[in-house]
């Protein structure tokens, strides 16, 4: 690898396509491409992603050459020290959400939110890599967004213990402000800088090569609707506070 642009590093994840046969695979690899590219725009404590075409070869000659869009995702133990921190190996169990940076959390429940995704937890680190700062100070981080509502796979359900029959529905599964000792103006910061990334967020759809018209037209309207909620400090506090989880339930 020396002299390549894998110099330096020691293993990466590569997201590519399930099958080859129709065309939406690879809409889903650059959807979720995109998903780690908008978290990008909010935070640094975010994967990494880029986009690449991979080549494959069958070696026994019985199949075609073929060429896909895929991914390349950043190694955690990069990403937390990229953002000065440590990655915590966690060893299973529950951890406390007092605990975490709470305006990262917020960050992250309302990003969670936008996508449309519900397959997350930042208790039990389902989809979620955990870091920590010098202090000890506990940040999540999230990955895997294939059953995201902004994606729409073909293979996404939402669990069943949701009242949803659809991945497009959102279901907001942050916990509870009074809980979690939150005050409004944490929650007004992150809405902030929700409205100021808008059109880069939107840019990054827009400008993405192969995204297939319809996709993009969906992928906007879905936005558009996560964008009418945050427009409307009413409609905050109805469809997502008034929703919050609540710790013991």
């Amino acid at each position: 690898m020396k002299g390549t642009l894998f110099e330096c590093q020691d293993k990466l994840k590569v997201v590519g396509v399930c099958k080859l046969n129709q065309d939406y695979w690879e809409q889903y690899v650059l959807g979720e491409y995109l998903v780690y590219r908008m978290f990008n725009a909010l935070s640094p404590l975010s994967f990494r992603a880029r986009l690449a075409h991979i080549t494959y070869v069958d070696e026994s000659g019985e199949d075609d050459t073929f060429t896909r869009y895929a991914f390349l995702l950043e190694d955690d133990s990069d990403m937390a020290k990229r953002n000065g921190a440590l990655k915590w190996d966690w060893q299973g169990g529950q951890l406390n959400p007092v605990l975490q940076d709470r305006n990262h959390a917020i960050l992250v429940e309302f990003f969670q939110y936008m996508v449309g995704n519900t397959d997350w937890s930042g208790v039990e680190m389902h989809n979620m890599e955990l870091i920590r700062d010098p202090n000890g100070r506990p940040f999540t981080v999230p990955f895997d967004f294939d059953f995201t509502g902004i994606i729409d796979t073909r293979y996404a359900v939402p669990d069943q213990s949701l009242s949803i029959r659809t991945v497009r529905q959102r279901v907001f599964r942050g916990f509870c402000p009074d809980q979690m000792n939150r005050q409004p103006g944490e929650y007004q910061a992150v809405i902030d800088l929700l409205q100021e990334k808008k059109e880069e967020i939107y840019d990054l759809w827009r400008n993405q090569e192969g995204l297939d018209p319809d996709r993009l037209k969906d992928t906007l309207e879905y936005l558009d609707d996560f964008y009418e909620i945050l427009d409307r400090p009413d409609r905050v506090q109805r469809d997502i506070l008034d929703q919050c989880v609540r710790i013991g339930r």
